[in-house]
């Protein structure tokens, strides 16, 4: 006796061929559709934080990681999105020698072989992009930075306030902003003349800097008035910062080849949920005012 058994005929055996070749070439179409539309994506994305965003979500749909960092030592330029992890890829970008910076990427678990190469060709797909958003970058830095004391223009508060509004809101995280300006100004300039008043500008900005971090940003709105925004902080942490700025400026004496005493005053609120960028800088001023009434060299909120 024999056991039934299935003949597969030599034709069948083509068929099945053909049928698995037909998926293999419909998958090869799937993927090269997938990474078109991702080149397309990040060719978009001129800003160079929204492109390394767009780049975190889009290439998850090929190689899943938690976290993802890049830093542009030249433009002092870094952004991270996602979490850090155990585990870290670490890849210096350029083009024809021209470094664009590094970009690391995390998780939690080791990366496969097979991984490690398919996000090798991801990344390759950055770099151009990375290019145009360096140049544009460049270009906006002219555009929006203050070139007396080198931090952002009104200009660039005008585009930039609104957007940082709009992340606190969309990651439900405080945002704080601080206006404050060099108490006497004006008679700095009538008595020391304008190189001495753009002395104490440049003194005042830098001491500025040296007080707030990376993430916050600092806008000369004009004259002698400043504006910082603090993203992620409360108004508790937003007058801590503030009464540290107004003590560092206190300590400042020499200016050029002038000696004098030097105070700020500075106003400072927090978002609220009916604020837009304008009723948020008008409710800082007015606690900026309220520290002048105060008598000047003070910290005032509303």
């Amino acid at each position: 006796m024999y056991k039934d058994r299935t003949i597969t005929s030599m034709s069948d055996y083509a068929n099945k061929d053909v049928v698995t070749n037909q998926a293999l070439n419909r998958q090869r179409v799937d993927i090269q559709m997938r990474y078109l539309e991702l080149s397309e994506t990040l060719f978009k994305a001129l800003d160079p934080k929204l492109l390394i965003e767009s780049f975190f979500l889009e290439s998850q749909c090929f190689v899943a990681y938690s976290g993802i960092e890049y830093i542009n030592d030249q433009f002092d330029f870094a952004v991270s999105f996602g979490e850090e992890g155990a585990h870290s890829l670490a890849y210096e970008i350029s083009i024809a020698d021209v470094d664009l910076g590094e970009l690391k990427i995390y998780r939690s678990h080791a990366f496969l072989g097979r991984e490690v190469r398919e996000l090798e060709k991801l990344i390759s797909t950055l770099a151009y992009p990375l290019r145009n958003a360096s140049m544009y970058f460049t270009a906006m830095q002219s555009a929006y930075r203050d070139p007396l004391t080198n931090v952002n223009n009104r200009g660039a508060m005008d585009k930039i306030l609104p957007r940082e509004i709009a992340l606190a809101r969309r990651f439900r995280t405080p945002l704080s902003l601080l206006v404050l300006d060099v108490d006497k100004f004006k008679s700095i300039n009538d008595l020391h003349g304008h190189q001495v008043g753009d002395d104490v500008l440049q003194s005042f900005a830098s001491v500025l800097r040296d007080c707030v971090r990376d993430t916050d940003l600092i806008f000369r709105y004009g004259g002698d008035e400043f504006v910082i925004s603090l993203s992620n902080t409360g108004l508790e942490g937003a007058l801590e910062l503030a009464e540290r700025v107004r003590a560092s400026i206190e300590r400042c004496h020499q200016y050029s080849n002038v000696q004098m005493m030097l105070s700020t005053s500075i106003g400072v609120t927090e978002l609220r949920d009916n604020d837009t960028a304008e009723s948020l800088f008008l409710r800082s001023d007015s606690a900026l005012l309220e520290a002048k009434r105060r008598g000047r060299n003070c910290v005032a909120y509303l």
